[in-house]
């Protein structure tokens, strides 16, 4: 499936790959009216607007994605959220909204999602955590590690 392919391009970081197997990977989910593949599509033009720092751009089509994939949960989970959330986890934290950061970090950790690893689900957690006791130094510390080790796993 060309969307899985986009996704190991983006894994590897190669921007130009992920642009040209995405605009096949759209044509296809549209064609077959498959709104969790235009999702995933949408994440991935996310992620290539935030490689290339366009984070206003970045945050639009990454809200797009989980809109659409929140719009199919019940009838249909889809497992890799994590595409455009990691997106607007980052964007958030560059404009110091951390609040919205940590929305998007909770919902990394959604029933139907894939698992977080152990590493980022520790450091994510405690974000949470410290940002619901109102500790927002901590939580804002936390998820900037978090972001980090995520950039170094491929998330971003």
């Amino acid at each position: 499936c060309s969307t899985y392919m986009t996704v190991l391009y983006r894994k590897r970081g190669d921007v130009e790959r992920v642009r040209i197997w995405n605009a096949r990977s759209i044509h296809a989910a549209e064609d077959a009216k498959r709104t969790e593949y235009v999702a995933m599509a949408a994440a991935n033009r996310a992620w290539i607007a935030w490689k290339e720092e366009d984070f206003t751009v970045a945050e639009s089509e990454a809200r797009s994605a989980v809109a659409d994939w929140e719009s199919l949960s019940a009838s249909y989970p889809y497992m890799f959220w994590w595409a455009g959330l990691w997106v607007l986890v980052d964007v958030a934290m560059r404009q110091e909204r951390v609040a919205d950061a940590v929305e998007s970090a909770k919902m990394l950790f959604g029933p139907d999602q894939a698992k977080v690893p152990d590493s980022l689900a520790t450091l994510l957690q405690s974000a949470i955590e410290a940002w619901d006791v109102g500790d927002k130094d901590t939580a804002k510390t936390n998820l900037t590690e978090a972001l980090g080790l995520a950039r170094d796993m491929a998330y971003l």
